[in-house]
């Protein structure tokens, strides 16, 4: 906020401060707006629910119980006086600009600015941009004036008010959608046109993450919603829009959307304990808000929980399902059997796209798949370095999300860029993690909301989380000539497909190459294959003297997140690892 108002063109010598109109969830008390002033803004109006400037004190006894004494004082307040409806975005964005007009709030411009992102705000900014006025957000705890939409650790913004995703709001709420990641992608290809000479690796990998959810929610592409194993370069090589629906959850947890679409799924009897991604996939599902696609494909592997919620969600948008079933072993008959299995699968594509596939696209998408992969394996040899060039964002969930782009000159630029940019850090000497002192695995899930954890490791124990479990390439080259048999394999041998002692095999042969010190399982809460693992995946770390810290996290649900007990966990496990050879080195 004090960049923002300390630009030339915001200056306003005539008056002490900045004048700024407020509108959104500001707290309704003097000391919230006390740190606006505090920042050089001068408060001319704003759309508290109590009216400008005039507060409800809370009517609390100190000698009483005080969370009673604040719930009832909270319960006999008087009645609010919002007048926006949050319900219409875009008519709560003119009343915005009108209420903003009328009060004298200064016009002005911020290129490239980067912000929160909720469906109500993108309207109030766009409709705000087309005006000249200049917007930012201040959200919980903190101001911002920017915000990097391919940083892990944004700041955390509120849920979306449970009255935008009426079942009858399904087209609106495509459109908002939509138009946050074009917002998103837009502001990364600013960001990148500003050092476009550097790789620029996390940037790019975010901008075709956030192009694929613009193609997801444009309504002019053929989309296909599909478990984790899909082959994905077979499904672009189709003209397909595929994603696997567990993204839908990481994107609303790490936006802080999350919550309404949970208590959504819950409310429809969807246990608290069952897997966070998909109770909040199935809300979202339930709420339209989830694209609806032409079809779906699910795999057996990695988890059984997947095919029930593929099977939910063919239910309730009414579309047919095709499941692929993964078997658990890589035996020749194995492979030939889900090969066959790839075929059914693309005749079932061309049925209901009336397209056949192209046997040249194919071909050409495997070479692609290929070379991606060849130069992704170079970076990941290059993160292996001590001290490791990568550090706890860079590379985080890429392991599951960068298989989706597999086919695409995307996945080759991508890789590229990481190839580039960890050879630069090297080259110049470069840390990813100033000082390294610790080496870290991250198995299985990251925890997609925001949270400290990262920043805590690197920051106050100089502790590197150098490689996520899926960030490998474990398959051979595809024979273009005979890529079912190739893209068989690869699904079959997944880590989390077939055998614990396979993963943990798997495991093993990263902590050796990555040189590690420990290894963190957030062991995610409903994730019966996660949680029911972690035992044998401590076990089998332990073998080679890696150590394994459990944590029991929610990896999308926030509200049990236990930050304190988390942090006090972290510390003691970093001074055992301090206090110890290092077996794996």
């Amino acid at each position: 906020m004090q960049q923002a108002l300390a630009e030339p063109e915001s200056k306003d010598p005539e008056n002490d401060g900045i004048p700024v109109f407020l509108f959104g969830n500001v707290l309704a008390d003097p000391e919230a707006l006390a740190l606006f002033e505090s920042c050089g803004a001068r408060i001319i109006d704003d759309d508290l629910c109590t009216g400008s400037r005039l507060f409800t004190l809370l009517d609390i006894d100190p000698d009483q119980n005080l969370l009673f004494e604040i719930s009832r004082s909270l319960l006999t307040r008087p009645p609010c006086a919002r007048t926006f409806d949050p319900g219409q975005p875009l008519k709560m964005a003119q009343d915005i600009l009108t209420r903003a007009r009328a009060s004298g709030a200064q016009r002005r411009h911020r290129p490239n600015h980067q912000i929160l992102r909720s469906p109500t705000w993108i309207a109030c900014r766009q409709y705000a941009r087309r005006c000249g006025k200049p917007a930012f957000r201040y959200c919980c705890s903190k101001a911002t004036a920017a915000c990097d939409p391919s940083s892990s650790n944004e700041p955390e913004s509120k849920p979306l008010l449970k009255c935008l995703f009426r079942p009858t709001d399904k087209k609106a709420a495509y459109s908002m959608m939509y138009q946050y990641f074009n917002d998103m992608a837009a502001g990364i290809e600013g960001k990148i046109l500003q050092d476009p000479d550097l790789p620029n690796p996390r940037k790019k990998y975010a901008l075709e993450t956030a192009r694929l959810g613009s193609r997801l929610y444009s309504g002019k592409n053929t989309v296909a919603w599909c478990g984790i194993a899909v082959p994905f370069d077979l499904l672009n090589a189709m003209g397909i829009t595929s994603c696997f629906v567990e993204f839908v959850g990481a994107v609303l947890a790490a936006t802080g959307m999350v919550e309404p679409f949970l208590e959504e799924a819950e409310q429809a009897g969807f246990v608290g304990d069952t897997c966070g991604y998909h109770r909040s996939v199935i809300g979202a599902a339930r709420k339209k808000v989830m694209p609806e696609p032409d079809f779906l494909i699910a795999t057996t592997c990695p988890c059984s929980g997947g095919i029930a919620i593929m099977e939910n969600l063919a239910h309730v948008f009414n579309k047919d399902l095709f499941v692929l079933n993964v078997p658990q072993k890589d035996e020749p008959q194995n492979v030939r059997y889900l090969a066959d299995q790839l075929k059914d699968m693309v005749d079932f594509i061309s049925h209901h796209t009336g397209k056949a596939l192209d046997e040249d696209r194919l071909c050409q998408t495997i070479e692609n798949t290929n070379s991606a992969c060849a130069i992704m394996k170079d970076a990941y040899r290059l993160a292996q370095k001590v001290p490791s060039p990568t550090n706890g964002s860079l590379l985080i969930n890429f392991g599951i999300v960068w298989p989706l782009f597999l086919g695409t000159p995307a996945a080759i630029e991508i890789a590229q860029a990481y190839k580039d940019e960890f050879s630069a850090r090297i080259d110049n000497g470069i840390q990813g993690v100033p000082d390294e002192k610790l080496r870290l695995l991250w198995i299985q899930n990251r925890i997609q909301f925001n949270n400290p954890l990262v920043e805590l490791l690197e920051k106050e124990y100089r502790a590197n989380i150098v490689s996520d479990e899926l960030n490998d390439i474990y398959w051979d080259p595809i024979d273009p000539d005979d890529p079912y048999t190739g893209l068989a394999r690869r699904a079959i041998t997944i880590p989390f497909n077939g055998s614990m002692q396979g993963r943990i095999k798997h495991l093993q042969k990263l902590a050796r190459a990555y040189s590690l010190d420990g290894a963190i399982n957030p062991c995610n809460w409903g994730c019966r294959q996660g949680s029911g693992a972690r035992g044998l995946i401590s076990d089998g770390l332990k073998e080679i003297g890696v150590p394994v810290l459990n944590l029991e996290v929610d990896c999308v649900d926030k509200r049990n997140f236990a930050e304190g007990q988390l942090r006090t966990r972290i510390e003691a496990f970093v001074e055992m690892l301090e206090n110890r050879s290092h077996p794996a080195r």
